[in-house]
């Protein structure tokens, strides 16, 4: 003869059902700890596109210099990034270099159109920014026939 089981409260069932639930979501939480890492932006590397065969009375920009710039002299400083600049001669590497506090990223390279050479003698350097310690900011210097 079989013994009978003597029936659950709801009670019961209801404290069951808390303490499995509690015991779930103990095994959830978890804290972790948030590391920041800063690493400092990669300075842009502007390629300037030329024609296959450029005219020979244009002086085109050389291509860019992949610069070291090892590690910043201090927290608070930000890489500048290097340039070409036309010297009224030829074009002259201007290299990058530490700056305190937020140095602004080289804005894109502008369109501009040559149109006809003066004389013959006469020759295009086109335009290109340049960074001014004044202003903290790059200037574009447009592109302009040259003798």
């Amino acid at each position: 003869m079989l013994k009978s089981q003597p029936p659950v409260s709801v009670k019961g069932v209801a404290a069951i059902g808390a303490i499995v639930t509690l015991a779930a979501l103990t095994g959830c939480v978890t804290r972790t700890k948030e590391v920041v890492v800063e690493r400092p932006m990669q300075p842009a590397t502007i390629v300037v596109q030329q024609p296959a065969t450029a005219p020979a009375n244009v002086r085109t920009m050389p291509g860019p210099i992949n610069e070291q710039r090892g590690v910043a002299p201090a927290a608070g400083y930000s890489w500048l990034s290097g340039y070409w600049a036309w010297d009224g001669a030829r074009w002259v590497w201007q290299p990058g270099r530490w700056v305190q506090g937020s140095a602004p990223a080289m804005p894109a390279m502008q369109a501009e159109t040559m149109g006809n050479a003066p004389t013959t003698a006469h020759y295009w350097v086109p335009g290109y920014w340049a960074f001014s310690t004044t202003n903290n900011a790059w200037v574009w210097t447009p592109g302009a026939w040259r003798n």
